[in-house]
């Protein structure tokens, strides 16, 4: 099933054995406000907006939700230079933590998920992407092939 808002689209679907999973793609965080018809003044405020309708409509049950989440911590130094990351509207990211999300990739792993490497952008190091978890699930770290 999927959820529309005036401003974002939340899949949702319950998988046995496990529960509820979320999927959605938060906006993006550009200089400039394009979006003339909606009633924010930049893609921060209206992606709290966007976070804001996630946890009201699931905060009083365990959830995992999957995402391009356009947001994610400053990390200023680390062991290696792709786990020092920029920040993408790094208060967003503390409204996740604030309303109770874990989300362990970043402490487990931490490498940017958008890289300055990456030949299609000039960006610098960001975490955006990744899962998180609300309520009583445990993470198990898992090896992906390259």
């Amino acid at each position: 099933m999927c959820l529309i808002y005036t401003f974002s689209c939340i899949c949702l679907t319950q998988i046995a054995d496990l529960g509820t999973v979320l999927c959605s793609n938060f906006s993006a965080v550009f200089p400039y406000y394009f979006e003339y018809d909606l009633d924010f003044s930049s893609y921060v405020q209206q992606q709290q907006a966007e976070i804001a309708v996630i946890n009201s409509r699931f905060s009083s049950r365990d959830h995992i939700i999957m995402a391009d989440f356009n947001t994610g911590p400053k990390v200023e130094t680390a062991v290696s230079s792709d786990r020092v990351l920029a920040g993408e509207a790094p208060q967003n990211y503390q409204i996740w933590l604030s309303n109770g999300y874990s989300i362990t990739y970043l402490t487990d792993d931490g490498r940017c998920t958008f890289c300055k490497d990456n030949p299609l952008v000039d960006y610098s190091n960001n975490a955006i992407d990744y899962v998180m978890f609300k309520g009583g699930y445990t993470a198990q770290p898992s090896q992906v092939a390259n």
